[in-house]
C-alpha cells in the first residue's frame, strides 16, 4: 500500500486515540506525565524528551485564544477547534481543561477511589470509561478505544451516528447530574433508583470524541 495512503487512513484516528491518551493520563491514578513541547501535535519518530527547542510563544499564544474562546462559550469553541484538528489547537485545550480540573480538585484525584465502568451495547468494545470519587465529589472519564474498527469516517467519533445503543452501567450511588468539563453541557443519568442509573454514550460524546464529566452526590 502507499505510504501516503496508509497515513491517510490512520491519521484521523491517529489523532481521537492522542485525546484519549491525554485525557487518561491526566486523570488515571498516578501522577501525569508530560513532556514539554508535547503539548500540540508532535510527529518526532523518536521518544520525547524535554532537550529540543519548544516554542513556548506559540502556545501561550494559542492558549489565550482557547480562553477567549471560553468566554464566547464551550460549545461554539470545541466546534470550532474540531474543524481544524491539524493545528493541535484540540489536544492543547483538552490538556488544559483536564489537568485545570486536576488542580482545583486535588483530593479527589490524590486520594479518590478508582471505579471502573462498565458498557452495554453494540459498541461496547469501544469505549474506555473509569469513575473517581472522594466523599461527595465524583469525576467520570470516557475515551474511545479501536477507533479504526468503529468508524471508517474521519469525521470525530461522535453522536448516535457512531455509538448506536452503546449505553455505560454506572456505580452505586452515583450523582444524577453530570456538568462536562471539556463542552459546558450538562447530563442527566437515566434510572430513577439511585442506585441502576446509566448514561448513553451518545449523549456523553455528542461534541467531543472524549468527556471529563463532574457530578457531586447530596451525601
Amino acid at each position: 500500500m502507499n505510504k501516503l495512503r496508509f497515513q491517510g487512513r490512520i491519521v484521523d484516528a491517529g489523532m481521537w486515540n492522542s485525546l484519549s491518551q491525554v485525557l487518561l493520563k491526566s486523570t488515571l491514578p498516578g501522577v501525569p506525565d508530560f513532556y514539554q513541547g508535547t503539548e500540540l501535535w508532535d510527529f518526532s519518530l523518536v521518544d520525547p524528551d524535554n532537550r529540543r527547542p519548544v516554542d513556548f510563544q506559540k502556545r501561550v499564544s494559542m492558549l489565550d485564544e482557547l480562553s477567549r474562546g471560553e468566554a464566547s462559550g464551550l460549545i461554539p469553541l470545541v466546534r470550532d477547534l474540531l474543524a481544524r484538528p491539524t493545528d493541535g489547537g484540540i489536544k492543547l485545550y483538552v490538556t488544559y481543561k483536564a489537568l485545570n480540573f486536576r488542580q482545583a480538585h486535588r483530593q479527589l484525584f490524590e486520594h479518590g477511589d478508582y471505579l471502573p465502568i462498565s458498557a452495554s451495547g453494540k459498541r461496547t468494545d469501544h469505549v474506555a470509561a473509569f469513575a473517581r470519587c472522594e466523599g461527595n465529589m465524583w469525576a467520570l472519564i470516557v475515551v474511545p478505544r479501536l477507533l479504526t474498527k468503529l468508524s471508517s469516517s474521519a469525521s470525530p467519533p461522535v453522536g448516535r451516528r457512531v455509538w448506536k445503543d452503546t449505553l455505560l452501567q454506572l456505580p452505586q450511588r452515583v450523582p444524577e447530574h453530570w456538568h462536562n468539563i471539556l463542552t459546558g453541557e450538562t447530563l442527566s443519568a437515566s434510572g430513577s433508583d439511585a442506585w441502576k442509573r446509566s448514561l448513553f454514550i451518545e449523549d456523553v460524546l455528542r461534541r467531543l470524541p472524549v468527556a471529563l464529566l463532574a457530578g457531586a452526590t447530596s451525601e
